[in-house]
């Protein structure tokens, strides 16, 4: 999610909000069939985003608005962090409080965030830089060289005790120690394994544990890195376009489907098979960046930039049931799973929208 390739409600009632939906992000056509696996009761109830969301609060950030990046939802902390990259910033967010906690400078356009049991992990594009950030102080406690140029996404593998980190612009991935030394370990390239040259380079993926696989979006592809040896060892094509922003973009796994769900610069999200690479494609109103998912809830939340909306996903039919209107450029998200709060970073208005999931309505 590189800085340098991005382009980019107050509390009002969601009456109002969906109105301003009619116009702005449009609706679908019939409306999903919302049954949430394992909670709903009784005949099957049509549910909306409108249903289903509710603007809780709006916080407003310090500093100016831009072209912002990555949300990252921190359990363990009760903390979201927002990379606010028009200033440089961090912002770290209760989620007890939903206020401010924190804000941390001096990291220039931030992307991608991995988090790990002591350390918050930030790419610094602006400086080719893995930036350590020290729980509860902090602190930023290294600033460690990534091996490639513009990183962009970063995952923490507590198995392996490794730090992975894409780099745009070199199209290479980058291995770092993530304990004090902090050091790069090593670094290799992507499609370039393949004797491929990258057009718009790595984006954001997912790392599944439990498969120690993870899964990195580059070009149109997903390619598929074994975490314990380093090594490429599938190539998945989608054949879909190429355009200025990639084509493959944020990824989320389902461990109950065992599936993986792909966002991309196309009018769609891909359901895709982590073995063998088939998919198939969920209609949306555009092209899409960071994604995230309620496991609970069941539901999928895609940051819509070209729509400005954030669209919502039914996991369990694979349809959209609607979309709640943002802001053009709007494209990154997470949810806090312990609250079923979704936080959405609203960058050009610098500010965020906290929108908390009627649970109730899934068990009517």
């Amino acid at each position: 999610m590189s800085y340098l390739k991005k382009v980019s409600v107050s509390s009002a009632t969601l009456i109002l909000t969906m109105a301003v939906l009619l116009v702005g992000c449009g609706q679908q056509a019939q409306p999903a069939v919302a049954t949430s696996t394992g909670l709903q009761k009784g005949p099957a109830k049509e549910l909306t985003a409108k249903d289903f969301l509710t603007l809780e609060k709006t916080i407003n950030l310090p500093g100016k608005g831009g072209h912002g990046d990555i949300v990252a939802y921190d359990p363990a902390e009760n903390a979201v962090y927002i990379d606010q990259s028009p200033d440089n910033n961090v912002i770290v967010i209760s989620t007890k409080t939903q206020d401010i906690l924190k804000v941390i400078p001096d990291v220039k356009s931030a992307n991608g965030i991995a988090i790990g049991p002591k350390y918050v992990y930030v790419a610094s594009a602006g400086e080719n830089k893995l930036v350590v950030i020290e729980k509860g102080t902090w602190n930023v406690v290294a600033r460690v060289d990534t091996g490639g140029k513009t990183p962009d996404a970063v995952y923490y593998d507590g198995k392996d005790n490794k730090i992975f980190i894409a780099n745009d612009d070199s199209d290479t991935m980058g291995v770092v120690s993530p304990d004090s030394p902090f050091e790069l370990m090593t670094s290799f390239p992507l499609l370039e394994h393949y004797n491929l040259k990258a057009k718009s380079g790595p984006d954001l993926g997912v790392y599944i544990p439990g498969k120690d696989r993870l899964y990195q979006s580059d070009d149109n592809y997903v390619l598929v890195l074994n975490t314990k040896t380093n090594q490429l060892v599938q190539k998945f094509d989608t054949n879909l376009p190429i355009e200025k922003l990639g084509a493959t973009k944020d990824m989320v796994y389902d461990p109950k489907t065992d599936t993986i769900w792909v966002g991309t610069t196309s009018k769609m999200v891909l359901v895709m098979n982590p073995d063998t690479g088939k998919f198939t494609k969920v209609a949306t109103l555009s092209g899409m960046d960071q994604v995230a998912c309620d496991p609970v809830s069941n539901f999928l939340f895609l940051g819509e930039g070209t729509s400005g909306c954030m669209e919502v996903v039914n996991m369990g039919t694979q349809k959209a049931i609607g979309a709640i209107p943002i802001e053009k450029g709007f494209h990154t998200l997470d949810v806090d799973t312990n609250q079923h709060m979704v936080y959405v970073y609203a960058n050009y208005k610098n500010q965020v929208e906290i929108y908390k999931e009627n649970m109730g309505v899934l068990k009517k």
